[in-house]
């Protein structure tokens, strides 16, 4: 059949221009789409590259039905349409569909009671989104986010995103989930990992001028509440002459910090940071311009030294 129209499942745009073929055997009903079209109000048309549809017994008292759908088109297209109810994949995650821009792909499956006194709650959904080149009009997490390359694994328990995207110009590894719902089936993760050099750093507020020379990879992540800091300076040096340390690239070294921004100040609290021979321990408070105070707790500058 060809130039079917039909609505898949619950608030879903309906597809249009559909070729659809349609097999019934014995109590059961499948269909099949090799191709369609959808659009949202105010959006460029999306393509439906195949589809299915099926139940398992039409004379069960009991009905239930499995779509699968797969799509194509503009990011800010597909996402508005996984934020259709009764996924509302977007409003889960706390964005705004109309935010995004860039190249889309989605799979969605959805298994759904038929009949009448059914609601979204009985629905168990999955969707992958594919987002690719994409960016966000609208800050996230208080960031530019561009260039993106992710996936977006969505169930109604927890939304995971996985991929590389720049944030504020630096390209970095994502690695959250949020959960979804009341379930307390997930816990939210966010994990953000960066090879930055001296320019980038001073762009996340983490400026270690004159201190430190060369790349750091930073690994940013979220415990209770607050953005925490783990930095690996293995292939940068350090020098610290007011303290007499000092180390050339290749040489182990790592720091860790809570960070906490209050007006044009970063404070780095229960800041350590250790490496051969070394370690302290303490609070620094930073500006874009570099370290403006430090209080130190603990400093050790060699196996035996022990000040606190």
């Amino acid at each position: 059949m060809k130039d079917v129209a039909f609505r898949p499942f619950g608030e879903m745009p309906a597809i249009r221009e559909g070729k659809v073929s349609l097999k019934c055997q014995g109590m059961k009903i499948s269909s099949s789409l090799s191709s369609g079209k959808a659009s949202v109000h105010g959006k460029k048309p999306i393509k439906i590259k195949s589809g299915s549809f099926s139940m398992k017994d039409y004379a069960a008292k009991e009905r239930s039905g499995e779509t699968k759908l797969s799509l194509e088109g503009d990011a800010i297209t597909i996402a508005a349409i996984a934020d259709r109810r009764p996924l509302r994949v977007m409003e889960r995650m706390k964005v705004s569909a109309n935010q995004f821009s860039g190249k889309g792909y989605a799979d969605i499956v959805a298994r759904f009671p038929i009949g009448k006194g059914a609601d979204y709650s009985q629905v168990d959904w999955h969707v992958l989104l594919d987002l690719q080149n994409a960016s966000s009009s609208k800050a996230l997490g208080g960031r530019k986010f561009t260039d993106a390359n992710i996936v977006i694994d969505a169930t109604p328990t927890a939304a995971k995103v996985v991929g590389f995207a720049k944030i504020d110009g630096v390209k970095a590894k994502l690695n959250l989930i949020e959960p979804i719902g009341k379930s307390g089936k997930a816990k939210r993760k966010r994990e953000v990992v960066a090879l930055m050099e001296e320019d980038a750093r001073k762009a996340f507020g983490i400026d270690l001028n004159p201190a430190v020379k060369g790349p750091i990879k930073v690994t940013i992540f979220q415990e209770g509440g607050l953005e925490k800091y783990k930095i690996d300076f293995k292939e940068s040096e350090i020098s610290m002459p007011w303290v007499g340390w000092s180390k050339g690239r290749g040489i182990a070294a790592e720091a860790e910090f809570a960070l906490k921004k209050q007006g044009e100040l970063f404070k780095l609290n229960d800041f350590k940071l250790q490496g051969a021979g070394f370690y302290t321990a303490g609070n620094l408070v930073m500006s874009k311009s570099g370290l403006i105070s430090a209080d130190i707790k603990q400093l050790k500058l060699n196996e035996s030294d022990s000040i606190s």
